[in-house]
């Protein structure tokens, strides 16, 4: 995901800490956790039965809050205000990707790494996601989306199971052909001189060729790439698709976006309902 960052980077503006914003990777997941279980797949099975993707095949949680005795100024400058305070971590990153008052409209957007991982085969899987939360405003009334297609995801090869598997068999591979290499040399030099000559020579040669060999397999068993960027569309992934061949991450991708998604229309509801400070009377 370092090149999606890198270009992310350069838009991010950072925000003020707000401790009722569940926006990092291990907050999201405490909330999931609490709301849905910690059985991923399940929990995605259960919500996909709630849960429908939109004529767009997004995952969009929408809810119209109303706001009795606000205007629409009033209205847009609290979601303003939340927003200037909602990305709080280090870890945590978003964008004003639209704001205009006279229509009442602001988009954002959020990024949130590692939502999920999982090994498989010979490759590794980090999920990350790019959520948007749109906010529409008028007099009394707001509406808050929070929306999303795919998942942003990293793809390591040789961190899976597979690969480690191999990488310790090639391992312990070239420690028998070292140990049977030591084994000849001892047996070439209870030989005649000159036999021992030559044999020790092929030992030698041997050796170095097993020595070598070991270090080709232990460095190819520690490098790895960057990795390779990919993106998933939400609908071809599991529960929305039952052959998924990262069923593990997708199903706990699923069930961490559907959380990301409901803190956030809870703690915008809570903002827009709040009473602002600077109605308190100045004639007192």
């Amino acid at each position: 995901m370092k090149k999606i960052l890198t270009t992310f980077a350069g838009l991010l503006f950072a925000f003020v800490a707000n401790a009722q914003t569940v926006f990092t990777a291990d907050q999201i997941e405490k909330y999931a956790k609490e709301k849905y279980g910690d059985k991923w797949t399940k929990a995605a099975e259960n919500l996909s039965q709630e849960v429908a993707l939109d004529s767009k095949n997004r995952l969009n949680y929408q809810e119209v809050i109303e706001c009795p005795g606000q205007s629409k100024e009033q209205i847009y400058k609290k979601a303003m205000d939340w927003f200037t305070n909602a990305f709080s971590s280090k870890d945590t990153h978003g964008v004003i990707r639209e704001q205009n008052p006279e229509e009442g409209l602001i988009v954002a957007q959020a990024y949130i790494e590692n939502i999920a991982k999982q090994n498989a085969g010979v490759n590794h899987y980090q999920v990350d996601m790019m959520p948007f939360i749109r906010v529409d405003v008028k007099e009394e009334r707001a509406r808050i989306s929070v929306y999303m297609d795919s998942y942003e995801v990293t793809v390591t090869s040789g961190g899976g199971a597979t690969s480690l598997f191999m990488a310790a068999a090639l391992v312990a591979t070239a420690a028998v052909v070292a140990s049977s290499s030591d084994s000849d040399k001892k047996d070439s030099s209870s030989s005649s001189s000159s036999s021992s000559s030559s044999s020790g020579s092929s030992s030698s040669s041997s050796s170095s060729s097993s020595s070598s060999s070991s270090s080709t397999s232990s460095s190819s068993s520690s490098t790895k790439d960057d990795g390779d960027d990919e993106v998933w569309s939400i609908s071809s992934c599991y529960p929305f698709v039952q052959k998924d061949s990262h069923k593990k991450a997708s199903s706990k991708a699923f069930v961490m976006a559907s959380a990301f998604q409901n803190s956030i229309l809870d703690v915008m509801k809570e903002a827009l309902l709040a009473e602002p400070s600077e109605d308190f009377s100045k004639d007192w």
